[in-house]
């Protein structure tokens, strides 16, 4: 039986599976864990009684961290957006 995460997606816990993942699913979890760390630092950004001289700035940086699994490199050579100050 598998479990969904908070973001919906499956969670493999079959144990005879467990320890068979390649080097792609373990690159693949560790740099979605990342991307969706620096999402979440930034959910503040999109509140809409937050008033932002650069909000376009971060909108476009939080779709281009939603972007990152369409590189062509992914998961093993990423190019991160640059975070707006």
């Amino acid at each position: 039986m598998n479990l969904l995460d908070e973001y919906n997606k499956i969670i493999d816990n079959d144990p005879s599976r467990q320890g068979s993942l390649g080097t792609n699913d373990v690159a693949e979890m560790s740099v979605r864990t990342l991307r969706d760390s620096l999402l979440k630092e930034t959910d503040w950004t999109q509140n809409r009684d937050v008033n932002l001289s650069n909000d376009s700035e971060w909108v476009a940086y939080r779709q281009a961290l939603r972007d990152l699994p369409t590189q062509s490199g992914w998961p093993l050579e990423v190019t991160w957006p640059e975070k707006p100050v």
